[in-house]
Order: structure tokens, then sequence, then C-alpha cells
């Protein structure tokens, strides 16, 4: 297929019949996401222990949905949402663009893809200061257990650290290069 397995989690517990129980995933970890670098999915696994331990019968696998950790610098921002910047300055014709870049470092080197994601801007500039909104598309897979969307995130499994950033740059015909950090979430 188009992914590759790259690291796997697994973790035993034990639930007496009737009782409640909570999992508990590692905040290191990563969500359940599909984009174009990414396929996260964790389902949960149930059944009788026989052999040791090493067989669960009769077998039942759920896919469970797994949000990613909330980091605290940026604008956060939900699917379908919007990000309004202020900037005290008149800016000319501005352009606001969001970018996503997904990462993967295994100790050895580091890969990466960086594009443009679909979302649309527009601008008022009142007493020389310039508002600029920028909407991203809604989440279209809502009803699934993947999310098929860039989410911000940072994982560490194991060797490999790997997640989702993303930020908006902002230029204009007389001002280049503003950059806003952007945390897109659930």
């Amino acid at each position: 297929g188009k992914y590759e397995v790259i690291a796997t989690y697994r973790d035993s517990i034990h639930v007496e019949p009737g009782n409640e129980f909570r999992l508990r995933i590692p905040s290191d970890y990563p969500p359940s996401v599909v984009t174009r670098c990414f396929s996260v999915s964790w389902s949960l696994t149930i059944g009788i222990p026989r052999f040791k331990g090493k067989v669960l019968f009769p077998k039942k696998e759920l896919r469970i949905r797994v949000l990613p950790s909330l980091s605290d610098k940026g604008y956060k921002v939900k699917p379908g949402g919007e990000v309004v910047v202020r900037v005290n300055k008149h800016l000319v014709k501005p352009i606001a663009i969001l970018y996503i870049r997904e990462w993967l470092n295994d100790g050895v080197r580091e890969y990466s893809d960086t594009y443009e994601f679909t979302s649309s801007s527009k601008y008022i500039v009142s007493a020389g200061i310039t508002s600029i909104s920028i909407k991203l598309p809604p989440e279209t897979m809502t009803g699934t257990e993947e999310i098929y969307y860039p989410l911000t995130f940072k994982a560490k499994v194991g060797d490999l650290t790997y997640g989702i950033t993303s930020w908006i740059i902002i230029e204009s015909e007389n001002y280049r290069g503003i950059t806003i950090p952007v945390i897109i979430y659930l």
C-alpha cells in the first residue's frame, strides 16, 4: 500500500466482567489521522485470554478515535473554523496562506512535506489596522474513526519523532512575511 508501518503500541489491561475501565493513551503518541504522509489508526481488542494470554478468544476489535494533546503555542482553530489576525499597519492587498508541514525524524534523517492547505481569506482595513480572516474547510469525514484532516500534533514512539505543524503567512504589496503559528484541533 501507500503507507508503511513504522510503529505499533500495545498495552494489556485485565477487566473483570461488568466493571468499567478507562483507556489512557500516552500523551506523546499520535492521534487517529489520515493525511498526505500519515495514516494512524487505533483499535481496542477485547477478548478472554487463552494460552497464557497469547491468544484472545472470542475476540472483538473496535476502532477508536484518538485526539491529539493540545499545545499552548499558536492560534487554536477547529476544522471549518476561522482565524482572525489584526495587524497594526495598513496592508495593501494582503493575502494569507495556511501551510501544513508533515514531518518525521528517525534519529538519522528528517523527512518532511510542506504544502498549502485549502483555505479562504478576506481582509478589512480600518483606521490603519488590517484585519485578515482565514477560514478553514470543514472536516468532511466526520462519521469515521480516522480523522481525515491535518490536526496539529507531535508524537514520539521509540526513536521516531513525527507530527504536523501549521502556520499562516501573511504578505502584502507593502509588507512581507508575517508568520503566525496555528494549532488545528477537534
